[in-house]
């Protein structure tokens, strides 16, 4: 039995249709945690993909956490990062 001419266009045109939907929904996101800084570290400056700065990293022990990076350029800088949380001081050990 061969399929009906209409049939065959509506089932090619369901096969783009949903692949197109697939595609459109999958969009490639960069990493932008990789501005973030490591402990006590400061965050990266903003990027054309990644326009806010990366976060300041935690502070280590008796140290004040990394200042958050710089907002991306453009026409609309981006926001920079949060600055890090400063560690509380280390303890004194015993003599």
């Amino acid at each position: 039995m061969k399929p009906s001419k209409t049939l065959m266009i509506a089932l090619t045109t369901f096969i783009i249709g949903t692949s197109g939907i697939a595609l459109a929904s999958d969009p490639i996101s960069p990493d932008c945690a990789s501005l973030d800084g490591a402990a006590g570290q400061d965050g990266a400056k903003g990027t054309a993909d990644c326009p806010n700065g990366g976060d300041g990293g935690n502070g280590k022990i008796g140290q004040n956490g990394g200042k958050g990076g710089d907002g991306g350029n453009g026409t609309n800088g981006g926001d920079g990062g949060d600055g890090g949380n400063g560690a509380p001081g280390a303890d004194g050990k015993d003599g």
